[in-house]
């Protein structure tokens, strides 16, 4: 029963050092993503202010193909984010993109992925903040935050 017990406590040992030592790991050589993208994310009111000044914006609905023929900002185009690793090569370059859905937690995610897979894209934002309600397709309706 004493040699279990022993055994036992080894192991914790073991996987605690492996444990540690992928956190170092992990620490020392891995690529880390940016935690934080505020200087990305526009409030509601930048939003409106960036639509108007930039007619070429492209806007991306980055939720799920469902939600998005429910109801989506006008022109938007709808690209899930569990999709949006194979979709990116089709985003424009020379276009500013805006990245949206209801609440600002998919696109902010959307945002720090499209920073590391397109450099090439000089103008990306998400909207930060939440959408209260969404126009229905072809309909121009006003976005709005709490």
């Amino acid at each position: 029963m004493q040699k279990t017990s022993h055994n036992g406590w080894l192991l914790i040992g073991i996987i605690a050092l492996f444990c540690a030592l992928e956190t170092w790991a992990y620490h020392s050589f891995g690529k880390h993503s940016q935690t934080e993208v505020p200087h990305y994310g526009l409030n509601i009111q930048e939003v409106r202010q960036y639509m108007a000044a930039h007619p070429n914006l492209v806007v991306v609905d980055v939720r799920t193909q469902h939600e998005f023929s429910g109801s989506h900002m006008p022109g938007a185009i709808n690209m899930p984010l569990f999709l949006l690793y194979s979709q990116a090569a089709s985003l424009p370059n020379d276009r500013p993109i805006l990245l949206t859905d209801i609440a600002s937690a998919r696109a902010r995610q959307a945002c720090k992925l499209l920073r590391r897979l397109r450099p090439d894209i000089a103008e990306m934002y998400y909207v930060n903040g939440r959408l209260l309600s969404l126009p229905v397709a072809g309909v121009t309706a006003d976005i709005s935050s709490p």
